[in-house]
């Protein structure tokens, strides 16, 4: 998995962790796939934020 870590960590530098998510749904509101974001930015946070080198925000 450090590949995967790596490149999270490269676009959680320009785009934001996954786990600064606030969960107000707006983006599953407006998702036309009606996918549970919250849910999965949940699980990408509990998965690469325990390896991440990026700052968080809390």
């Amino acid at each position: 998995m450090p590949s995967q870590i790596v490149y999270y960590n490269n676009l959680a530098i320009s785009h934001g962790k996954a786990g600064d998510c606030i969960s107000c749904g707006k983006c599953e509101q407006a998702c036309p796939q009606h996918l549970p974001i919250r849910e999965y930015l949940k699980n990408v946070a509990e998965k690469f934020e325990k390896h991440s080198i990026i700052p968080t925000g809390k």
